[in-house]
């Protein structure tokens, strides 16, 4: 029977995981959820397909994310009783935040035996890390109990709300249980128009970045245009 299983961020992410040897099994959750529409639904499924066919649709869409794919994702979230250990490993940036809180989210309805559940906070990306330091970063997994699981509950119901008020309130919260939240809440409050301009953050940064000469897609995405 495997007995442990990691779920990150990122296919490249998976791979240099599973390159460590950490676990018998790697998921990469793959969802970019900083992009199009995250409504309450009646359950993962229906989620699932709701972004899967939103991801198609894109002109970035990747045939990778496809629905059979998310959805075989789902699977070997929902059997995650086949593992003694259970580890999520996501780094700092929004989009690896928001699909800790979707996951914590589950297991909050979805409880694991105490002590079985654990999270690496990765204060650096996964992909880029040197086998030694992907071990040191294993030394610092968390523990994961109710008090994550339901601080990461009202985060995923407040990011889904359709009005921003209920997100942007999460910063009168103790966040510091997961230590990138906070950070991650305020750059995506900092996607909403500025009263003086009406522009998103990425879009004055854009401007900017037009503004010094920069013209090709990749140094402006190495300029920390995304979330």
């Amino acid at each position: 029977m495997p007995e442990r299983l990691i779920i990150t961020n990122t296919d490249a992410a998976a791979g240099k995981l599973d390159q460590a040897g950490l676990a018998d099994g790697v998921l990469a959750w793959l969802d970019p959820l900083c992009f199009g529409p995250v409504p309450p639904m009646p359950d993962l499924a229906t989620l699932t397909r709701l972004r899967a066919a939103y991801i198609a649709s894109e002109p970035w869409g990747f045939s990778r994310l496809s629905e059979e794919t998310l959805l075989a994702r789902d699977a070997v979230l929902i059997g995650h009783g086949a593992y003694e250990d259970v580890t999520l490993w996501f780094e700092h940036d929004l989009l690896d935040q928001l699909q800790l809180v979707q996951i914590l989210d589950w297991f909050h309805t979805h409880r694991r035996k105490p002590g079985t559940l654990r999270y690496v906070p990765a204060n650096d990306y996964i992909e880029f890390l040197d086998i030694e330091d992907v071990h040191e970063f294993a030394e610092k997994a968390i523990v994961i109990d109710e008090t994550h699981t339901a601080l990461a509950a009202r985060v995923w119901s407040a990011f889904r709300d359709s009005t921003p008020e209920a997100f942007a309130n999460l910063l009168k919260y103790d966040l510091r249980a997961l230590p990138f939240l906070r950070s991650a809440i305020i750059r995506l409050l900092e996607e909403l128009p500025a009263p003086a301009t009406g522009l998103a953050r990425s879009e004055r940064q854009i401007l900017d970045l037009l503004k010094h000469g920069i013209r090709q897609a990749r140094p402006m995405y190495m300029g920390h245009l995304p979330v």
